[in-house]
């Protein structure tokens, strides 16, 4: 008496994996009678995996608002692309020095709006000469260092020639904005200590 295989099936039915295996008995040598279905149950989760072959977006959706936060570190640059010509202010909150450098020679102008007296120092010995209307000079004689103070009765430029580099301090006296005018794009960095984003 042997047992002959003669079906083997393999379905799946809601997830779950169902094997049906029907075989025949023989009792004699040649007759065969049928033998009963042997059903094998898989009763727990399969995995069902897929290969993509080629690139893919994975989306997954998030069913609300939430907050990203990474924590950086150590100290970082933030850095922000200007695409065009942008005026940078910054606010100076209390009286401050404004230095600037000039890298060379230069002529400071200095208008002054009322009568004034100028006076030079002539610190040796000169001849002044003074032009008489008619082809005459008069010229005298100062034997020793002089002060020659001139009247201007109007307002007039000063212009003093500077002859080496030199830097110029003006005190502002409150606060102030100070605007710089960047001409093209430009990079700006800020460094931020130990924060996160």
């Amino acid at each position: 008496m042997g047992l002959h295989l003669l079906r083997y099936t393999r379905t799946m039915q809601n997830g779950v994996i169902v094997v049906t295996i029907v075989t025949f008995t023989s009792r004699y040598n040649n007759l065969y009678a049928p033998s009963v279905d042997m059903t094998t149950c898989v009763p727990s989760v399969v995995n069902i995996t897929t290969r993509v072959h080629s690139p893919v977006n994975i989306t997954t959706r998030v069913p609300s608002p939430l907050n990203m936060t990474t924590r950086v570190p150590s100290p970082v640059n933030i850095t922000t692309r200007v695409p065009s010509p942008v005026n940078i202010t910054t606010r100076v909150p209390s009286p401050l020095n404004i230095t600037t450098h000039v890298p060379s020679p230069v002529n400071i102008t200095t208008r002054v709006p009322s009568p004034v007296n100028i006076t030079t120092r002539v610190p040796s010995p000169v001849n002044i000469t003074t032009r008489v209307p008619s082809p005459l000079n008069i010229t005298t004689r100062v034997p020793s260092a002089v002060n020659i103070t001139t009247r201007v009765h109007s307002p007039v430029n000063i212009t003093t020639r500077v002859p080496s580099p030199l830097n110029i301090t003006t005190c502002v006296p409150s606060p102030v904005n100070i605007t710089t005018r960047v001409p093209s794009a430009v990079d700006i960095q800020l460094v931020c200590p130990h924060q996160s984003i």
